[in-house]
């Protein structure tokens, strides 16, 4: 799933994670040894999954921008939106409540909140950054040592 950015993709992530609890126990029961590792491991790791984002909306929701950056101080290009979303949300402030600020509608805050959307403009950023009270600073480091093939 990924990052949960509201109250109500808390609750979905909720009863997904009771469900899966309720299944994994019915697991349980009917498993012993090797076949209950075999049929217990995908249901457990998406659990840990769903705990974890749960715990990090939980932390969000209680921290500062500032903390949000002292944890995220250099974040890649592909990794902004999340990162919007983020401070949004240590912000107190809704996509509604961002999208008013920035002067657009929220399905546009929604997209570009989304991991996969990559056409985020510097102008935009700046835009739902200031709305945020933050600053984006751009920044570059060397790739890793291109691999040889052959």
């Amino acid at each position: 799933m990924g990052l949960i950015k509201s109250d109500r993709q808390l609750a979905i992530t909720r009863e997904k994670l009771a469900g899966l609890k309720s299944a994994l126990a019915k697991v349980r029961a009917k498993y012993r040894g090797a076949a209950y590792r075999l049929y217990a491991s995908g249901p457990q790791g998406m659990i840990e999954q769903l705990e974890a984002e749960i715990r990090e909306y939980e932390w969000l929701r209680k921290a500062s921008p500032e903390q949000v950056m002292k944890r995220h101080p250099l974040v890649r290009m592909d990794e902004v939106g999340p990162f919007l979303a983020r401070l949004r949300i240590a912000s107190g402030v809704t996509q509604e409540e961002l999208a008013r600020r920035v002067g657009c509608k929220q399905p546009d805050i929604a997209r570009l909140e989304d991991a996969d959307y990559q056409g985020h403009s510097a102008k935009t950023l700046k835009a739902v950054a200031e709305a945020l009270g933050v600053t984006i600073m751009v920044g570059a480091r060397p790739h890793g040592k291109p691999k040889q093939v052959g």
